[in-house]
């Protein structure tokens, strides 16, 4: 698997992935390729928060 292609975008309040995940995953993959929410965005950002997560995505495709 190649790491620098895995980016990982996780809630600070998602029942369904508790924001520990995010720090566990932050430990294996390189810096930067783990970001945890700043925004608020609920788990199913399709419905409320796309637009901010499309910003975040344009920041990874670059």
């Amino acid at each position: 698997m190649c790491k620098e292609l895995l980016y990982f975008y996780y809630g600070r309040a998602d029942g369904w992935c508790p924001e520990d995940f995010g720090y566990r995953m932050a430990e294996r993959l390189p810096r930067g390729h783990v970001i945890l929410d700043e925004d608020g965005c609920e788990h199913a950002f399709v419905i409320r928060d796309s637009a901010i997560i499309a910003e975040k995505l344009l920041q990874f495709i670059k």
